[in-house]
């Protein structure tokens, strides 16, 4: 099974962030993003301008971005002035908004600020004008651009939207072949909306990799390294479950939202105490198995097994979620799992 792979890296300091793509590149990953979530590391759209001309053919962009923090107008000036620098190689992708809103005092947006935004962004790109919240917006110095626009979704609404009007899909929803499956057919449904189906988008899977090699550190935080850690979804709740949990695991995961003070507004965080926290409430509410069942996670062969699993259902497109416990040395983390899990895939 030929795979595809994907990764989002987090804008440290430029000279750090540009070896992590460096290397990424280098390896033969096909696509890559930058995390936004200006409130726990640097600004992604600077990030961007002052690293993306050391990458040679992987295409870039925000991965994920939202409607809240920034004007569509401004979004889309800003997608076509790096595709001057990178023709052809840039995309955005973009959800309901996480840690990056909850830090300037927001909520998510609904599902239909999503789609608003989504079809402004894509309108101005294309024909210089959209209609957004009441107001005409123009941008007329791009002329027509087709920069691909990926829409991340993890409930069952915001991925039949993503099939609707996205170029491509983010599934976070876990790689199991009964995951997969399910997520395929919501997409597909909001695809045949638009006169589509779901094998005409690029859909791709956001998972983290935790391989053995990565060393001990590695494996005991593995429980949170699913791309939806247990204070950013348990803790706050904000989008309803395409895979409903049982009673007895949600009231569990609560329990562990409370004695582990997690925070919405640290989703994604790199913060080694808070990620030791969690991953001890996890442990002490007997959550391990469920939390490690969600991800990729054990020896090259089971994580290989587990990759090829889930393609063989559907999921030939993987995109890895950078593990805080391994910032700052995503180089590291990047090859080990690149040669020994993804390599194997290609």
């Amino acid at each position: 099974m030929t795979s595809r792979f994907g990764a989002n890296l987090r804008p440290g300091h430029p000279d750090l962030l540009r070896d992590w793509l460096v290397t990424a590149e280098g390896l033969g990953f096909d696509s890559l993003g930058v995390s936004d979530t200006q409130s726990l590391y640097r600004e992604t759209w600077t990030s961007l301008g002052i690293v993306s001309s050391a990458l040679e053919r992987v295409p870039i962009g925000p991965w994920i971005s939202n409607p809240l923090t920034r004007h569509p107008a401004v979004v889309a000036s800003a997608l076509a002035t790096l595709d001057d620098a990178r023709p052809g190689l840039v995309h955005l992708g973009i959800g309901t908004g996480d840690s990056a809103v909850f830090n300037i005092g927001l909520t998510p947006s609904r599902i239909a600020e999503l789609r608003d935004y989504v079809v402004a962004v894509r309108s101005l790109l294309e024909d210089g004008k959209a209609e957004y919240q009441g107001k005409t917006l123009l941008l007329s110095w791009p002329g027509p651009r087709d920069i691909p626009i990926y829409v991340a979704a993890h409930g069952p609404r915001s991925l039949e939207l993503a099939g609707e009007i996205g170029d491509g899909v983010v599934a976070g929803t876990g790689v199991s072949p009964e995951q997969v499956e399910k997520v395929l057919s919501v997409i597909d449904i909001g695809a045949r909306r638009s006169g589509r189906t779901v094998e005409e988008l690029d859909v791709w899977f956001f998972t983290t990799v935790t391989v053995s090699t990565l060393g001990e550190e590695a494996l005991e935080l593995a429980p949170l390294g699913t791309g939806r850690n247990v204070g950013s979804r348990h803790g706050g709740g904000h989008t309803e479950p395409l895979f409903p949990l049982p009673a007895d695991v949600s009231e569990k995961l609560e329990e562990v939202a409370l004695n582990a003070g997690t925070d919405v507004s640290q989703h994604g965080t790199s913060d080694r105490t808070l990620l030791r926290r969690y991953a001890q409430a996890v442990r002490d509410a007997g959550l391990r198995e469920h939390r490690v069942a969600s991800a990729v996670v054990g020896t090259p062969d089971e994580c290989v097994e587990r990759l090829d699993a889930a393609a063989q259902a559907g999921a030939e497109n993987v995109w890895l979620h950078m593990p805080g416990y391994f910032d700052p040395n995503y180089s590291e983390y990047l090859t080990t799992v690149w040669n020994d899990v993804l390599s194997k895939l290609k």
